[in-house]
């Protein structure tokens, strides 16, 4: 259970902060979209990931001295970057945020929907 449930949580974090910074003009163009959604999505779910394993260890629900805690540790980091990426994914290929992206370009002039 807590490789899916790490998947989803990264997918969550990614998809929503991508949403947060499309919606906040941080991704506000087509040029460098896809490398400014990689960068929200990798920092994201790395700060996030980090800050629940902090708080694992802060709650004494694991502990370094465990046996395979980093080995858990990392995997529990890389499942959250699977799920990011499956958001990174859909977002970049995502025709609506692509729209909403160009009517931000364009919003003094006209409004282009692809």
């Amino acid at each position: 259970m807590d490789i899916p449930v790490h998947i989803v949580a990264g997918f969550w974090v990614s998809i929503t902060t991508l949403w947060v910074s499309l919606r906040t003009r941080h991704i506000d163009s087509i040029i460098g979209y896809r490398s400014k959604a990689l960068f929200v999505m990798l920092i994201s779910v790395l700060a996030v990931a980090i800050l629940w394993e902090l708080f694992e260890l802060i709650f004494k629900l694991t502990s370094f001295y465990d046996k395979g805690y980093w080995q858990d540790s990392l995997g529990d980091i890389l499942n959250g970057f699977a799920g990011g990426i499956m958001a990174f994914l859909y977002f970049t290929r995502n025709r609506r945020a692509k729209s909403d992206i160009v009517e931000i370009e364009h919003r003094d002039n006209f409004i282009v929907i692809l």
